[in-house]
C-alpha cells in the first residue's frame, strides 16, 4: 500500500498544475480493457478501487498550501461522478453466479454512456472472467469503503441523485 499512498499523494500534489486529468487517467489506464491480457481482471479491479479509496484519505492528511489544497478538493469533487461510476459497476456484479461472472471495466469516454446502468462520462466493457463469490463480495466491500471515503473526507458535498442512487445500491447489497 505504500505505492498506492505515494501515487495518491502525487495525484493530489499535481492536479493543480501538472496532471489535471489524474482520476480519469487512472480509471482509464487501470481497466480490464487496457490491462486485461497481462493482469488478471480481479487484480486490476482491486488495484483501482484500493487506489481510489486511498486518495480521499490522503487528501485529509496531506500538508500542502491552502490554495493548492482547495484546487485539489475542487478537482476531487469534479471527479466524484467518475469514481461513483466505477463503484456502481462493482456493486452491480452478481455474486450469486460466481463461476463465470461478467466483470465490467470502466474506460474513459468523452461522450455519454450507451449503457443505462453506468452514468454519463463512463462506458462499460464487459469481459467474462472466472471469479469466486468471495472475490466479488470482497470487491464490493472495497467499493463500499471507497464510496464512504469519497463521501466523508472531502468536506461538505452537495448530495444529489447520484449519491442517493449509490446509497440504494449499497443498501441492497
Amino acid at each position: 500500500t505504500r505505492l498506492q499512498v505515494a501515487i495518491a499523494s502525487y495525484v493530489l500534489q499535481t492536479v493543480s498544475n501538472i496532471w489535471q486529468t489524474a482520476i480519469e487517467d487512472l480509471i482509464q489506464n487501470l481497466s480490464i480493457d487496457t490491462l486485461g491480457n497481462r493482469v488478471p481482471p480481479n487484480k486490476i479491479i482491486f488495484a483501482l478501487i484500493e487506489l481510489l479509496t486511498i486518495i480521499p484519505e490522503e487528501f485529509t492528511s496531506l500538508h500542502m498550501p491552502h490554495h493548492e489544497k482547495g484546487v485539489a478538493r475542487s478537482y476531487l469533487i469534479k471527479s466524484i461522478n467518475r469514481v461513483f461510476a466505477v463503484i456502481e459497476t462493482i456493486l452491480q456484479q452478481d455474486a450469486k453466479s460466481p463461476s463465470t461472472s461478467s466483470s465490467s471495466a470502466i474506460a474513459s469516454s468523452s461522450s455519454s454512456s450507451s449503457s443505462s446502468s453506468i452514468p454519463a462520462g463512463a462506458t462499460c466493457a464487459s469481459t467474462t472472467i472466472v471469479t469466486t463469490s468471495a472475490d466479488i463480495i470482497d470487491m464490493q466491500q472495497f467499493a463500499i469503503r471507497c464510496f464512504a471515503n469519497w463521501s466523508q473526507y472531502l468536506g461538505d458535498l452537495v448530495l444529489g441523485d447520484v449519491h442517493e442512487h449509490m446509497l440504494d445500491l449499497i443498501i441492497s447489497k
